[in-house]
């Protein structure tokens, strides 16, 4: 395996081993994953249903040894030695915080917090896309963050340069932007509400939303 590949290209590599190594927890609602590989590491992210958190392990092919790594703490993609992190756990609804981390040959270190209110952070290229929500709305006295405004940002992959390249909103009541399928030229825009929900594709160079099937 060579140095900075992810797991997910070598799924093959559990039937090849002479031995087996088994990952267990007393948290019945926990769920194990191999989210990278660097350097010979793998890195394993825990889901605890109960605890509602995430744990990252990293387990040494050499030693054949595992350590804790991050508690609360959360590896959702790789790009070489850097990946993107979250500090919240199974978001699938709700902006999250998202983090780049750089792996190294003992485990990880935090290089930049992305953003807070997160969604879509993700690797392209040379190129780290990610959404931030900055839409107030207020309920009573309380002022909080919604999901009805999505800026789509464009940074290095260490993620301390950023460049705006769009901003959706969604009218209506309980209103929300999700915006997915990024790649370098374009991206997927989800808006609902209410007033009901529809899908768009959103193209950098031309500016342009143009609704598409669900």
């Amino acid at each position: 395996m060579k140095k900075g590949e992810s797991y997910e290209k070598n799924q093959e590599f559990a039937t090849d081993c002479n031995s087996c190594y088994i990952i267990y927890s007393n948290d019945l609602s926990s769920d194990f994953k191999f989210v990278a590989y660097y350097c010979g590491n793998f890195y394993i992210r825990q889901g605890s249903f109960e605890k509602y958190k995430y744990t990252t392990y990293c387990f040494n092919m050499k030693t054949k040894k595992i350590k804790k790594l991050e508690d609360k703490c959360g590896i959702l993609s790789q790009k070489g030695k850097y990946v993107i992190a979250t500090k919240n756990y199974r978001t699938d609804t709700s902006y999250k915080s998202e983090y780049v981390y750089q792996l190294t040959k003992s485990g990880m270190k935090r290089i930049k917090l992305i953003t807070l209110r997160g969604f879509s952070a993700t690797f392209v290229g040379k190129s780290l896309y990610f959404v931030e929500y900055n839409h107030i709305s207020k309920s009573g006295n309380t002022k909080y963050y919604d999901m009805k405004r999505a800026v789509l940002y464009k940074s290095s992959i260490t993620g301390k340069t950023r460049k705006k390249i769009a901003s959706f909103y969604c009218k209506g009541d309980y209103a929300q932007v999700i915006v997915d399928n990024i790649t370098s030229k374009n991206c997927q825009v989800f808006m609902s509400s209410d007033l009901g929900s529809k899908r768009y594709l959103y193209t950098y160079k031309t500016k342009k939303l143009v609704e598409i099937s669900k």
